[in-house]
């Protein structure tokens, strides 16, 4: 059986993680339900980063990896309440980062191409017709048309 490894034998990142789970308070969550914003902010800057680096990994490019990582913690907000400190905090937050992955992989498949403003709409006729043959409306000119 190994020992378990002191934070001086983890690798620079290791460490780095190491450091932020141990300098973040165990109960910041417990805190921000009896009504301490500061606490939130901790959660944040705690784990964002981290957060961050795991939609990168996961193939996201920088700001959608930031607009992705900004609804885990707002979906920590609405489930604070039943929040129930059995593990650590941060594999909490991989999880919700895991479902939020998944709902925008989802989105994306669901969204329809693109289309061009200036295309005709899908199934007009207007896209075999050409411009000549289309009913145009100009208004006559009456400027200067009336008699003096």
């Amino acid at each position: 059986m190994t020992a378990p490894r002191s934070p001086s034998d983890r690798s620079p990142r290791d460490r780095s993680e190491y450091e932020v789970r141990a300098d973040a308070p165990l109960d910041a969550l417990a805190r921000y339900r009896a009504g301490d914003r500061q606490a939130f902010e901790e959660i944040v800057e705690a784990h964002a980063p981290a957060i961050v680096r795991l939609f990168r990994r996961l193939g996201a490019d920088h700001s959608t990896a930031d607009d992705l990582a900004q609804e885990v913690f707002v979906r920590l907000i609405r489930t604070a309440s039943s929040y129930e400190a059995r593990g650590r905090l941060r594999l909490y937050l991989e999880r919700v980062a895991r479902n939020v992955w998944i709902d925008h992989a989802r989105q994306k498949e669901s969204r329809p191409a693109s289309r061009s403003l200036d295309a005709p709409p899908p199934g007009s006729d207007t896209a075999t017709t050409p411009r000549s043959e289309t009913a145009t409306c100009t208004a006559p000119n009456r400027v200067g048309s009336a008699p003096m």
